[in-house]
């Protein structure tokens, strides 16, 4: 999302931003009904799958074409929410 707000193309930030939301909600969903079980991580692949594969390919045809940044700036907002979300659902399971 962070990379198409810097090329100037915020419809398909939201885009992406949007099934990544809805898409982690219903993860959640899953895993809250039917607890944690190896097919979570299967599920968690498939959208990572569907982020790296379609939106990526699609938006960045060719990625060489882009400067290679670092990861922490992203790996970091990704364990605080996956951070939160663990938390929340800790919670709620106690």
């Amino acid at each position: 999302m962070l990379n198409l707000i810097e090329i100037g193309n915020k419809k398909a930030a939201k885009k992406v931003l949007i099934f990544s939301v809805l898409y982690s909600a219903i993860i959640i969903l899953i895993v809250t009904t039917k607890g944690f079980k190896i097919s979570t991580l299967m599920y968690n692949l498939i959208g990572a799958v569907i982020l790296s594969e379609y939106f990526f390919r699609t938006y960045f045809p060719t990625p060489d074409n882009f400067e290679k940044k670092e990861i922490w700036k992203p790996l970091i907002i990704s364990i605080l929410i996956v951070g939160t979300i663990f938390l929340v659902a800790y919670i709620k399971i106690n």
